[in-house]
């Protein structure tokens, strides 16, 4: 794993400083690593709370949003960091 991503708990972010939503800040969990991506769990309220999908930080590396959504009453967004 990415030595940032090493324990397993990890902080999310906002990228837009200049964001009204800049200080925004939630958790997520690193749960599957596959070639040079590692994949993390989050809840989907946090993405959208760091200012949108774009704006994605994940302990300070841009991470890109691969599935977001409701299941049965969980809001999970799935994210991938390089």
């Amino acid at each position: 794993m990415n030595g940032q991503l090493e324990k397993s708990i990890v902080l999310i972010t906002s990228a837009n400083n200049d964001s009204r939503k800049a200080n925004i800040i939630g958790t997520g969990f690193a749960f599957y690593q596959q070639e040079n991506y590692t994949y993390l769990l989050t809840c989907a309220h946090v993405v959208e709370d760091v200012g949108g999908e774009e704006n994605v930080l994940v302990n300070n590396i841009s991470a890109d949003v691969v599935a977001i959504g409701d299941t049965q009453g969980f809001d999970l967004a799935v994210l991938r960091v390089k």
